[in-house]
C-alpha cells in the first residue's frame, strides 16, 4: 500500500475536522457552563460558528496557499484555547457580580470573540485543502472533513472529556501536531508533542 505524504491534503483535511470538531464542543461546553446551561447559549455558540465557519469558507476561495491552509488546524486550536479563556473570565469581563449568571445577551460580544475567531480559520482552511483535490474536491473534501470531526467527536467523548477542556485541548493540539499534515522534523514536532501533552497533566 502507498503511503500517503505528509503533506497530502487528504490527510489535512481529516485533522481539521477532528480540530474544528473537537474546538466547537469544547467552546459548547465552555458557553454552556458560563451561563449555567442555557439553551440560548447553545443556540448563540453554533450561529456563531456558522457564521464564522462561513465567512472562513469565502476568503478561503479567494486567499488560497497551500502553506496557510496547512497550518490553519494547529491555528484553530490555538484560537479555541483563547476563546475558553474569554468564557472562563466571563464574570469578570462583563461585570457579574460573584454567584451571578451571566446571560448570554449580556455577553453577547464575548461569545463572538470566543467563538468566531476559530470558526473563521477552520472554515479558511477548507477551500484550499479542498481545491487540493481537484474535480469534485469540494464533495470529497467535505466527507474528509466530516470523517475527521466523527473522530475527533468519539474521541473526546470517550476519552478526553472526563480530563477538562484545557486538558483536552492540550492532548488534540499534541497529537495535531505529531501526525499533522505537513513535512516536519520528527525530534522537533515531538518534542512539541510532549510538551503538550505534558501541559494536560499540569492545567
Amino acid at each position: 500500500m502507498t503511503r500517503l505524504p505528509a503533506d497530502d491534503p487528504r490527510i489535512a483535511l481529516i485533522v481539521l475536522g477532528v480540530a474544528t470538531g473537537i474546538g466547537q464542543a469544547l467552546l459548547l461546553r465552555e458557553a454552556m457552563a458560563a451561563t449555567g446551561g442555557s439553551e440560548l447559549a447553545w443556540g448563540t455558540v453554533m450561529a456563531l460558528w456558522l457564521v464564522g465557519m462561513a465567512i472562513g469558507s469565502r476568503c478561503g476561495t479567494r486567499i488560497g496557499g497551500d502553506s496557510l491552509g496547512l497550518a490553519l488546524a494547529p491555528l484553530t486550536l490555538l484560537l479555541t484555547g483563547i476563546g475558553i479563556v474569554l468564557f472562563r473570565a466571563a464574570p469578570a469581563l462583563t461585570g457579574a457580580a460573584t454567584g451571578e449568571t451571566v446571560t448570554t445577551w449580556h455577553a453577547g460580544w464575548l461569545w463572538a470573540a470566543a467563538v468566531v475567531p476559530p470558526a473563521l480559520a477552520g472554515g479558511l482552511a477548507f477551500p484550499i485543502l479542498a481545491g487540493r483535490l481537484g474535480s469534485g474536491g469540494a464533495g470529497r473534501g467535505y466527507g474528509l472533513e466530516a470523517g475527521g470531526a466523527l473522530i475527533g467527536g468519539l474521541v473526546l467523548s470517550f476519552a478526553l472529556a472526563p480530563l477538562g477542556s484545557a486538558a483536552a485541548l492540550c492532548l488534540t493540539a499534541a497529537s495535531v501536531v505529531l501526525f499533522g499534515p505537513w513535512p516536519r522534523r520528527h525530534s522537533v514536532s515531538t518534542v512539541l508533542a510532549v510538551v503538550l501533552a505534558g501541559a494536560s497533566v499540569v492545567i
